[in-house]
């Protein structure tokens, strides 16, 4: 979402830039987009949005590491909370889904791997086994497609 309002205001940006020139150039009456800036202070403004619209339409997705659970263990930052574990998965592309005793998370092929329950504790321990599992199953997954 944030990709897209991104180039939404870059095109914006642009376009508003590309107005106040032709407004800048223009003597047309009624045609005042701006009114009482000289040449100048128009142009600097109008070159201004026109930057900064193409910059926001140049920026690429933001890099999101394929495997997040591996990552995590193998920086020892291990998230403490329910909330990061199933973030972790949902970033993963793993399916989540709420049951009423917890979560459960899906693998790939919409079979439940991991069951979470609103009632146990995360520890260090049980992060680390969820996100050993997470990591395997993204790894067997990428494994068993490009062996096809």
């Amino acid at each position: 979402m944030k990709y897209l309002l991104r180039k939404f205001f870059g095109g914006l940006f642009l376009l508003i830039g590309i107005l106040l020139i032709i407004n800048s150039f223009s003597t047309i009456t009624g045609f005042a987009i701006v009114q009482d800036l000289d040449f100048s202070v128009s142009s600097i403004l109008s070159m201004t949005f026109i930057i900064v619209g193409l910059v926001l339409l140049v920026l690429k997705k933001p890099f999101v590491p394929e495997n997040l659970a591996q990552e995590a263990l193998e920086s020892n930052v291990l998230p403490n909370t329910r909330s990061e574990l199933i973030n972790i998965a949902k970033d993963m592309r793993f399916e989540v889904k709420e049951d009423k005793n917890g979560y459960i998370i899906l693998d790939k092929y919409k079979e439940p791997l991991i069951k979470i329950s609103f009632d146990e504790e995360i520890t260090h321990e049980k992060a680390k086994k969820i996100l050993r599992q997470l990591s395997n199953e993204e790894k067997n997954f990428k494994h068993l497609t490009l062996k096809k």
